[in-house]
């Protein structure tokens, strides 16, 4: 299920698993990240296993080829105007 993660600690890193804890198997991986223009912050796409009921879970993206990891919350995959109203003005 497609989610949006937003870093809670470190910068999100591209290609990585999802585990709720190091050494754990992967339950999901990060899809795509980018730095938050507007608000500052990393955030990321990432595909996770029953991701629609998980969001508010905290996880750890680990890339170990990247040797980079980051602590992020699961939330919806809208990170800007989710309802649409900037669209309608």
């Amino acid at each position: 299920f497609l989610v949006g993660l937003e870093a809670t600690q470190g910068t999100i890193p591209e290609g990585a698993m999802l585990l709720k804890r190091h050494n754990r198997q992967s339950e999901g991986h990060v899809t795509a990240a980018a730095y938050r223009a507007l608000e500052g912050g990393s955030i990321a796409l990432a595909l996770l296993a029953d991701g629609a009921a998980r969001h508010g879970e905290e996880l750890l993206a680990f890339s170990p080829t990247r040797k980079q990891q980051a602590w992020v919350r699961v939330t919806a995959p809208h990170f800007y105007d989710p309802q649409g109203t900037r669209y309608r003005d």
